[in-house]
């Protein structure tokens, strides 16, 4: 018989088991799609019914910030429901389709740069949120990244502070007395291991999980420099460039003081890496997943440069499809082609200085595009006003008048 939670999640299959409890894929059988979602469920530890009511509160205040990080970022499943049944803890989620960085490398071996750093960039964006939030995530991994099938972009899973929550054992007088260590043995740094993790404990768990994509290894199966805590990877990851090994042994150093102290620093470190090269290019592309190229998130949107004027828009930013704008059966539909994609296919095409550079010259066709058409429409009005005072100003045409007619008298009867 299927086990049913809450009288209405009916259990597919069990995902995974932990320390604190069990993941299920399910079905909402009061939608009437009964779409997927993942039940989360968690054993609190209890000395007594006072206690359960402290870690009850603390679970409630974790899922409030759980509800808020999925409603605000489409990279951080949605909270549907949480509740409590028969001493345990539920959370329910958005299903998130696609393959984990783990599934990954399991069908593809190691992956090239290129790809790594789509992924390490559109991450770090993620993570750049989760803390703006002022909440560390505590178990970034390869199985707690999802690609999702639908677009590709990861998604971030399995915050730990929801775990802790229920791992957290309370004295009689309400006070936390112990709380259990969040996060994964090699992928957590020394600082988060003590029980004191920061912002930078999330981006060391981000860096392995980045050796890992390039090594193929567990970070436990990698040695570590006796006098420097260093992680030692570079022999396994010969084609990876100087720059990005030099990234990511910031993002790992044993210090926090010597690592990256939040995102944002480390964004700018990776996209400045990317403006000045250093991928070699004979790396072959081994997934076919992930873009190949880096896309900044700021640029991404509507073209209006592209839109106004493909045809000549299409020249100078080297998006040759543009210049079927020509066509005069295709042009109306090449314009909202390239206007949708002109940003991510102008950023592909050509080496841009900089995200700033680039978000400048698309700015200067849109305002040219403008001109150009209000230019147009101007010269049309203005046609159409002195074609409409010419008619007002000719003469009007003289009427001849018409004989009146005359019956002789011979015509009457």
């Amino acid at each position: 018989m299927q086990q049913i939670i809450n009288n209405r999640y009916l259990i597919i299959q069990q995902l995974g088991r932990g320390g604190f409890g069990d993941t299920y894929l399910a079905e909402d059988t009061h939608l009437p799609s009964r779409p997927y979602c993942v039940i989360k469920q968690l054993r609190p530890i209890i000395n007594n019914p006072h206690t359960y009511q402290l870690v009850q509160k603390f679970f409630q205040h974790e899922a409030v910030i759980l509800e808020d990080l999925g409603n605000s970022n489409n990279r951080i499943p949605h909270l549907y429901a949480y509740f409590a049944e028969q001493g345990l803890f539920y959370l329910v989620q958005e299903y998130i389709q696609g393959q984990t960085l783990t599934q990954l490398v399991e069908t593809y071996g190691t992956i090239n740069e290129i790809a790594v750093r789509e992924i390490l960039n559109k991450l770090l964006y993620v993570l750049n949120f989760v803390h703006s939030r002022g909440v560390i995530h505590r178990d970034i991994k390869p199985d707690n990244v999802i690609l999702r099938k639908s677009d590709n972009m990861p998604v971030l899973i399995d915050f730990g502070a929801v775990r802790e929550s229920v791992g957290t054992q309370f004295n009689t007088q309400g006070h936390a007395v112990k709380s259990e260590i969040i996060g994964t043995q090699g992928f957590m740094p020394p600082e988060q291991a003590m029980g004191k993790p920061v912002f930078s404990s999330d981006l060391y768990a981000v860096g392995v999980t980045m050796i890992y994509l390039l090594t193929g290894k567990n970070p436990l199966e990698l040695q570590t420099d006796v006098q420097t805590g260093a992680i030692i990877w570079h022999p396994y990851a010969i084609n990876v460039s100087a720059g990005l090994k030099m990234l990511l042994d910031k993002a790992t150093a044993y210090h926090t003081s010597a690592r990256y102290t939040n995102a944002k620093e480390m964004i700018n470190a990776l996209l400045s890496l990317n403006s000045i090269g250093g991928v070699d290019p004979t790396i072959p592309i081994v997934i076919n997943e992930v873009e190949t190229i880096q896309i900044p998130p700021e640029i991404r949107g509507w073209n209006w440069g592209a839109f106004l004027l493909p045809g000549f828009w299409s020249l100078p930013n080297q998006v040759w499809i543009g210049l079927l704008c020509w066509m005069p059966f295709v042009n109306i539909i090449m314009r909202f082609v390239v206007g949708a994609r002109g940003n991510v296919w102008a950023w592909q095409s050509r080496k841009w200085r900089s995200v700033t550079d680039f978000k400048a010259n698309q700015r200067g066709w849109a305002i040219a595009g403008a001109s150009v058409w209000a230019g147009m429409l101007s010269l049309f009005v203005l046609l159409g006003f002195i074609g409409i005072m010419t008619d007002d100003g000719k003469p009007e045409p003289q009427q001849t008048p018409t004989p009146a007619l005359t019956t002789s008298p011979s015509s009457s009867l």
